[in-house]
């Protein structure tokens, strides 16, 4: 987090908290931010000992707001503090543990100073950041695809939504180099992918966020987080590392960790398209050649849940963008016959 009297960056450990109280009272809810520092003490045997101490910096309260006053999820984004309330998503800055004095007779600078909001639809469920976009997930009306303008005029802009109005429990970026991609994962476990581009006629010059493929994980999930692959291997023969094999090769790759309610965990890695082609290619072999639990066919399995609550029909190519590795892995275990 920046603090934004000496525009010094902090490492800070941020904590929501929310207490219902029924129906007849506003939820309350606070912002904690701690300065987790590790103390080295000396013994009386002389032997060095650490210890972690967490130290309250600040801290601020809601009540009485739209949806409650809980915080359901913290993140930052751009030095900034990310606090999802009810149905809003709020930004918050931090003045630093001493603001600036006022002059007599005006209010004190708190703290954490409210720079931005956005009014989501329902139930803000999620939030997840990368560089100055913000991606916002609701339980009821989708997801909703911002960006942080830190201009003149500091405000959390809407660049997109998905028109489905899908529900959803997680959100997540997927980064293949300059591609990014958005998913967003429902209560029964349906994996949504979408696209911003504002230059295809169906987006409606952006408005809305296309959607690219629809995959059921298996379970519930409860957990995402983002993770970042490994480069790949230098291929034998590529030469000095200047060529498009190389650049394929050495390009960020960011996916996601999925945990889900029943122990299993699953991950989510963009790959470049000639690749999904090969890999699209196996995995139709495999499900052809291959004897399947029961005589059932794997790719159905994958097509999504559907809750009635999606305002789109279920198309039967919509898991055929994404590549089932569960399946493909099975290929390591044919025998050479």
């Amino acid at each position: 987090v920046k603090d934004h009297s000496n525009q010094a960056m902090a490492s800070l450990f941020a904590v929501g908290t929310a207490s219902p109280r029924g129906e007849d009272y506003p939820c309350r809810g606070r912002i904690l931010l701690f300065r987790v520092q590790r103390q080295e003490t000396i013994t009386q045997a002389g032997q060095s000992s650490a210890s972690w101490m967490a130290d309250l910096v600040t801290s601020k309260e809601f009540r009485g707001t739209p949806g409650g006053g809980g915080v359901q999820v913290v993140s930052s984004l751009d030095g900034n503090l990310l606090c999802a309330l009810g149905l809003k998503v709020v930004m918050f800055k931090w003045n630093g543990q001493s603001p600036p004095a006022t002059p007599p007779g005006y209010p004190d600078i708190a703290q954490l100073e409210q720079c931005g909001f956005f009014d989501s639809a329902f139930y803000t469920s999620s939030l997840a950041t990368v560089k100055k976009f913000v991606l916002s997930g609701d339980y009821i009306k989708g997801i909703h695809f911002l960006r942080w303008m830190d201009g003149d005029s500091k405000l959390l802009e809407k660049l997109s939504h998905d028109y489905d109005k899908a529900q959803s429990h997680h959100v997540q970026f997927l980064i293949d180099g300059s591609t990014l991609t958005l998913m967003g994962i429902d209560g029964l476990g349906n994996m949504r992918t979408y696209a911003f581009d504002p230059s295809d006629p169906s987006s409606y010059k952006g408005k809305r966020l296309l959607n690219r493929a629809i995959f059921y994980t298996g379970s519930k999930v409860t957990k995402v987080v983002r993770i970042q692959s490994k480069p790949q291997a230098q291929p034998a023969g590529v030469g000095d590392g200047k060529g498009p094999a190389s650049a394929i090769a050495q390009r960020a790759r960011i996916g996601a960790m999925l945990g889900s309610s029943d122990g299993a965990m699953g991950m989510v890695l963009p790959i470049d398209e000639t690749t999904f082609r090969r890999l699209q290619g196996l995995q139709t072999k495999l499900i052809m050649a291959t004897p399947q639990p029961a005589g059932l066919n794997p790719r159905r399995f994958r097509k999504r849940h559907h809750t009635g609550s999606s305002l789109s029909k279920p198309s039967k190519s919509e898991s055929h963008n994404v590549v089932d590795g569960n399946l493909v892995w099975k290929f390591l275990d044919l025998s050479l016959a």
